[in-house]
Order: C-alpha cells, then sequence, then structure tokens
C-alpha cells in the first residue's frame, strides 16, 4: 500500500501488515460502516489504515501491524 498523497505516514520504504486487522467499509449513502473481508478489496481502493501514534514513526522505515482497517471509497471504473 502507499499514501494517497496528502501525507507520508508510510514513506517511501515502510509498509503495514494488515493480516489480523478489523476490516470494514464505510457506506456513504448511508453513512454506515459495515464489517468486509479481504478479498472485497481492490487495487485503487481508498482505505484508513488504524495504527497507535507510536507505530506512526516507525512506519516509514519498517512494517508495523495494523489494528484496523476502513474502505471509505471503493476504486470505480472512472478512477
Amino acid at each position: 500500500m502507499r499514501d494517497a498523497g496528502e501525507t507520508t505516514v508510510f514513506g517511501e520504504h515502510g509498509t503495514a501488515d494488515c493480516s489480523k486487522a478489523a476490516l470494514s467499509a464505510y457506506n456513504s449513502d448511508t453513512g454506515k460502516t459495515q464489517e468486509i473481508g479481504f478479498e472485497d478489496l481492490q487495487v485503487g481502493d481508498y482505505v484508513v489504515i488504524g495504527l497507535y501514534d507510536n507505530e506512526k514513526a516507525q512506519a516509514q522505515t519498517e512494517t508495523v501491524r495494523a489494528e484496523s482497517v476502513e474502505r471509505m471509497r471503493q476504486k470505480s471504473v472512472q478512477d
């Protein structure tokens, strides 16, 4: 995964291990969040990665473990 461009939490070399993270998807039409699986994620989706504050600095140089992943917007055909 890489940063969307607004920030550079992960830098060029850092990664987040999301294998044990709680996965969810936000539906902007209903304003609700639902549980999803990794198979529901697609390359290019916009996600929010939940990290503890002390892991943000580590994320620039090493792999950190994500506590949660929330898909905010799924990549569309136009993207």
